[in-house]
């Protein structure tokens, strides 16, 4: 890590990809899918 801000924009696009996949279910969907597929068995 370092304090010069390199990588701060690819952290708050990580973050803003994460925001909308929850905003819009995509959480919640791939883990009910993935909970789904796990179970299998």
């Amino acid at each position: 890590m370092t304090t010069d801000g390199e990588g701060l924009v690819s952290h708050a696009g990580t973050a803003l990809v994460a925001e909308l996949a929850d905003r819009s279910g995509l959480s919640e969907a791939m883990s009910v899918a993935m909970g789904e597929w796990g179970t299998s068995g």
